[in-house]
């Protein structure tokens, strides 16, 4: 397959449908993607994650052993039916928390993990949750656990109806366990996931996630039938459905209902009924009154205080952050609106003229850019409400019209009828990055992820002949690539473009002495011959952290450096981190 249509598919694959497979509770079909995913884009990590995962089963196979042997006698003696299954991370999972929690591969301290699958006795007194609490009280009389690691998701369900009871057990040897404790129906639930929802919940079985299951289809149901949106607003809302955070909630009864992090009051209240949302006027968090600005955390309890001349005010749009609450009040002023766009347009003309600054589209489009809205008429709109703010008008059309997010948004918005059909689309172009060459095109490397020679990387070729230049396994990548697939080429790094040198940050942590500073900084400096740009290292009750920005040449002169660097008395870990 040619490398573009590849990086597309790939593309697609991690901006919605390894979402979705998380969102159906298909994790076996999720983990597979991920890690075909991480093999295409990244291979040499993949490579050497899969290698050590490995070499530590294979090691640690013989202790593993040695942990599940107490555990199967305690619970055969408890009366218990199970089995009990081991689990390693998946060199995509371990990968994961590597970047985001930017330690290395030795701090990956729950790279094991087994699951004890049970038969809920439906004669026993106990219910199925206080069954596995009764597991639990077992496993950690024989093992210390790590309270903060605890995660009850029996008694609060995730949305796509996963339940499971997860701690963290510290083995003998010492080596800290993540333990998974599940009925049968809870594990049929999380291996086939909404099929085998569905089934239980036919058979007569409700469960708590069954109310959040059933919304989030609603939700969805709402944004395919919604004529107002376009195939790339569609996709891109649903991106951000699958994969926005959730907080979880309660009502003033007692209900469990889970909401987009961030939400507000508000939003809360038009989760529960359009109507509470249109009369409300004020909320109780926590028997606290505040207004319906006010930001939910998980485990709060929210009342919404509602009276019956009350209605939207336009000001609510400034706070809401949940889609269904924003395009609901929006709804509820489409009456006003045609006047309130007018009023924007006016208006945005007005300053525009007033600043002595041109009217084109150009302009238009980096404003709408700027501002982050869908449309030219949200735009006006917004205006026309006062909630996008025209003071920094100037600042916002003095930036680089080629800077990634205004381009991003740009290419995402693009008519539908600029695109030309699959089947009379060029073949992806292959060019170098570095070429002399006059007639090739204008590249430049992405901020956001900032690739050197030698890291797979994907191009994208704007309107304007320009090629932006990201790493593939970059966010920005995987979602412009994901929308506008015709617009991939296939970039190849100039052997003399090790001539240049490409900024880059490396994170450092180890155990403070004397000289430390200076040594690092020599070897960076003096036997490397590499620019330091910034250096930051802070020191406290012994031990340092910090990082160094540099120019490097290459990807191969950044893991010489590094491979070096670790290996001075008192460093820790090493680790290529993002700017």
């Amino acid at each position: 397959m040619p490398e573009h249509k590849r990086d597309k598919i790939l593309s697609e694959t991690m901006f919605i449908f390894i979402p979705l497979a998380h969102r159906l509770g298909l994790y076996s079909i999720k983990s597979e993607l991920e890690n075909i995913w991480l093999r295409y884009n990244e291979p040499e990590a993949y490579q050497e994650i899969k290698a050590r995962i490995d070499k530590s089963v294979q090691e640690k196979g013989a202790e593993m052993t040695q942990f599940i042997r107490p555990i199967e006698e305690a619970l055969t003696k408890a009366g218990f039916k199970f089995e009990i299954k081991k689990r390693v991370k998946t060199p995509y999972s371990a990968w994961r928390k590597m970047q985001q929690k930017q330690i290395s591969f030795e701090e990956v301290y729950d790279l094991y993990a087994i699951r004890i699958i049970f038969d809920a006795d439906q004669n026993s007194p106990e219910s199925e949750r206080d069954q596995c609490y009764h597991i639990f009280s077992i496993i950690t009389g024989l093992y210390r656990y790590m309270p903060e690691r605890l995660r009850d998701w029996v008694k609060h369900p995730k949305s796509n109806g996963y339940e499971a009871l997860h701690c963290t057990l510290l083995s003998e040897s010492g080596v800290w366990v993540e333990v998974q404790i599940r009925t049968r129906r809870m594990d049929d639930i999380a291996e086939k996931g909404i099929a085998a929802h569905w089934m239980y919940k036919r058979n007569g079985y409700l469960g708590e996630g069954d109310y959040e299951m059933d919304a989030w289809l609603e939700r969805i149901k709402e944004i395919l039938v919604n004529p107002d949106v376009n195939a790339l607003e569609l996709l891109d809302i649903i991106h951000n459905d699958l994969t926005a955070t959730e907080i979880y909630v309660f009502t003033p009864k007692g209900d469990q209902r889970s909401i987009q992090k961030g939400a507000t009051a508000l939003d809360f209240a038009y989760l529960i009924h359009t109507e509470v949302g249109n009369k409300a006027i004020a909320a109780k968090v926590n028997q606290r009154l505040v207004k319906l600005s006010h930001v939910l955390k998980t485990g709060d309890k929210v009342e919404i205080i509602t009276a019956e001349d009350a209605k939207p005010q336009p000001e609510w749009i400034k706070f809401l952050t949940t889609r269904r609450a924003r395009t609901l009040v929006m709804d509820y002023f489409k009456a006003q609106r045609k006047q309130t766009v007018d009023f924007g347009k006016k208006t945005l003309d007005n300053t525009l003229a007033s600043l002595g600054i041109d009217n084109d589209e150009r302009n238009l489009q980096r404003l709408q850019a700027a501002y982050g809205v869908d449309s030219r008429e949200e735009m006006y709109y917004g205006i026309g409400l006062g909630n996008l703010n025209l003071d920094q008008v100037t600042e916002t059309l003095k930036k680089q019209s080629s800077g990634r997010l205004a381009w991003l948004r740009r290419a995402l918005r693009m008519d539908d009828e600029t695109e030309q059909p699959v089947e009379n689309r060029p073949e992806a172009e292959t060019f170098i990055i570095g070429s002399s060459d006059p007639n090739g095109p204008r590249f430049s490397i992405a901020s956001c992820c900032n690739p050197i020679p030698g890291d797979p990387v994907v191009g994208f070729k704007a309107p304007d002949g320009s090629v932006t230049v990201h790493k593939k396994a970059c966010p920005v990548a995987e979602s412009i690539a994901a929308m506008h697939g015709d617009w991939v080429v296939v970039p190849k790094w100039l052997e003399q473009a090790e001539d240049n040198s490409f900024l880059v940050r490396i994170t450092l942590k180890g155990i403070d002495r004397v000289g430390m500073l200076n040594e690092i900084s020599r070897y960076v400096s003096l036997v490397m011959g590499v620019n330091m740009r910034r250096l930051s290292l802070q020191a406290e009750s012994g031990l340092f952290e910090g990082y160094i920005d540099m120019y490097v040449q290459s990807r191969e002169i950044l893991e010489q450096m590094i491979k070096k660097l670790s290996s001075i008395e008192g460093i820790e870990s090493v680790i290529r981190t993002e700017l």
